[in-house]
């Protein structure tokens, strides 16, 4: 799990390089999500927690 600074500049970057991001980015209580996997099949996050969380 990882926490970027520009969650959605990443997202967009990662889906201009061919990054398959299936549910795209997902709200949470505490924040917002987005899920993939690496060329090995391994899952990673990452997350955009909120300042009131």
């Amino acid at each position: 799990m990882l926490e970027p600074d520009d969650l959605d500049g990443d997202v967009a970057a990662l889906a201009a390089k061919g990054v398959a991001i299936e549910r795209g980015v997902q709200e949470v209580p505490w924040g917002r999500f987005v899920t993939f996997d690496d060329p090995d099949g391994n899952g990673i996050v990452l997350q955009a927690t909120s300042p009131s969380a």
